[in-house]
């Protein structure tokens, strides 16, 4: 004899809901025996997040040299890879605009015009919107000034009046 069928995915839902809750003893204790069956003690009841994050936090602190070690291979076999990620997330570049923008400044800082070894991104804070590539010192620099034009107007005035 064939079971009847629900007539809507929310009834099915509805239904296996019910019988989770149901028999969520009897879940419990299968699961329990399945672990032990493999040799494995169950962890207990459900932790808090609290209770999470601390023994997460020593587990780290526990292992931290392990740790330490893999993410240095990890890294080391996966430059380029992780080098696309941070820029996809940090700035919305991809390598392709990485290398544009280098070759569109000919390798060079875009204030000081000098050749860069180690490009920094320089970007509107709080956005990924992208101005352009600067030599850490440049970019170091307007750090310093927060970005505001005010104020590098200020510095620019100051510099030129002391001038000899």
């Amino acid at each position: 004899m064939a079971r009847p069928k629900t007539k809507t995915p929310e009834e099915t839902k509805a239904k296996n809901r019910e019988w989770q809750i149901v028999n969520r003893a009897k879940r419990a204790a299968q699961q329990t025996a399945r672990m032990r069956a493999k040799g494995v003690e169950p962890r207990g009841p459900a932790r808090t997040p609290k209770e999470v994050e601390a023994y997460q936090a020593g587990y780290r602190a526990e292992h931290r040299e392990k740790n330490k070690e893999y993410a240095t291979a990890y890294y080391a076999d996966h430059r380029s890879e992780a080098r696309a990620y941070w820029l996809k997330r940090n700035y919305d570049l991809s390598i392709e605009d990485w290398d544009r923008m280098i070759l569109e400044q000919a390798g060079e800082c875009a204030i000081c015009e000098v050749p860069m070894e180690r490009p920094d991104v320089d970007h509107i804070h709080g956005t990924k919107i992208v101005r352009g590539l600067l030599c850490q010192r440049c970019n170091r620099a307007i750090g310093s000034f927060d970005d505001s034009p005010d104020k590098l107007r200020r510095a620019t005035a100051y510099v030129e009046r002391t001038l000899p």
